[in-house]
């Protein structure tokens, strides 16, 4: 809605019912919902159940994790946010069919891929980052640093590594999560474990979030990006489908989206497990097989071009108009039925 935007506190329960009052009384006509548990308030998020009992809007969500193991508490957020939603929308068949086998009753779902960005196909040496860089083989990640994201690992298998090439550099690019504190154990642990294994020459740091224009400047000089998730359940990514989007080949873990996108498209190499030595196996036939990764970038970028943004806004679009006209009031948001969702030992 023109002019309008709020803002709160997370952790601050009473700014969601000034948040939801705000957007009851807008023009807004469907509410789009980002969901990951650990994002809003309370007790695994909990909070957002305050918001969407007392909206008076259609509510779309979006689901970016759809475990197939939940709390009992994660459990009763889902199926409530599932049940307050005219429209579910999910990142992949995979996410899919978990949230259908774990509903009670059946829901509107529609699986809505990750978007990519319209971007102009280029190899890495046409770059010039790349030029600066000067190396045969660069890897590239990107995003929130955490210990779940398997940079230990990584890292570990980049040491072994040198027995092959010492002609590569691994980029990291992002900082912590800035609601978690200022400081960032993580961070230091890994700059302790660059310099504890040498390869200060070969991994290089960049401790901050970037422009989308600046991102996709790395993203397009790299051969290959490193997504290595240590969670088999996860079951989203950003960066997996960015550098598919750019032509790039991922090397990622077997975690839940990385399977579904490798079966789905071109370029994704997929690791046995999750320890050093399976990062090593695919980095090793990587480096090993460099013109036939060059050679795959532009089949890599035309399968993809069915993800881009354009395309997703209009999906979007329609299940928006699909909510709107379909959405039929409040009937199981009773009070009764609040109190079931928000203190279920009360009753």
């Amino acid at each position: 809605t023109p002019g309008f935007l709020h803002e709160l506190n997370v952790e601050d329960r009473l700014g969601y019912s000034v948040a939801v009052r705000a957007i009851n009384s807008s023009s807004a006509d469907v509410v789009s919902l980002q969901h990951e548990f650990a994002i809003f308030g309370g007790r695994d998020g909990e909070y957002i159940l305050d918001f969407i009992h007392a909206l008076t809007k259609p509510l779309v969500v979006t689901l970016h994790t759809t475990p197939t193991l939940l709390s009992a508490d994660q459990q009763r957020i889902l199926k409530s946010l599932a049940r307050r939603a005219a429209l579910v929308v999910v990142l992949t068949e995979a996410a899919k069919s978990n949230l259908l086998a774990f509903l009670e009753e059946r829901k509107n779902v529609q699986v809505v891929r990750h978007g990519v960005p319209a971007v102009d196909f280029t190899f890495p040496a046409q770059t010039a980052l790349r030029r600066r860089w000067n190396r045969s083989h660069v890897f590239f990640s990107a995003g929130h640093v955490s210990d779940r994201k398997g940079y230990t690992n990584t890292l570990a298998a980049l040491d072994a590594l040198r027995d092959l090439t010492t002609d590569f550099l691994y980029v990291i690019l992002g900082t912590h999560q800035p609601q978690f504190g200022p400081n960032s154990q993580c961070l230091y642990s890994l700059r302790r474990m660059v310099s504890d294994y040498r390869l200060d020459e070969h991994v290089s740091f960049h401790e901050e979030y970037v422009e989308s224009s600046a991102l996709l400047e790395h993203v397009l000089a790299a051969d290959c990006g490193l997504v290595a998730y240590t969670d088999c359940q996860q079951s989203s990514s950003g960066m997996i489908p960015l550098f598919l989007g750019c032509g790039r080949p991922v090397i990622a873990t077997p975690f839940e989206y990385a399977r579904g996108a490798a079966s789905a498209i071109p370029g994704l190499h997929l690791c046995r497990g999750y320890q050093p030595n399976d990062l090593l196996e695919v980095l090793s036939s990587v480096v090993s097989q460099k013109e036939a990764i060059l050679a795959s970038m532009p089949t890599i970028f035309d399968a993809t071009r069915p993800w881009v943004w354009a395309r997703v806004g209009t999906a979007y679009e329609e299940a928006f108009l699909r909510a709107r006209h379909g959405w039929r009031g409040r009937e199981s948001n009773s009070p009764l039925q609040r109190t079931r969702e928000l203190h279920p030992q009360s009753l």
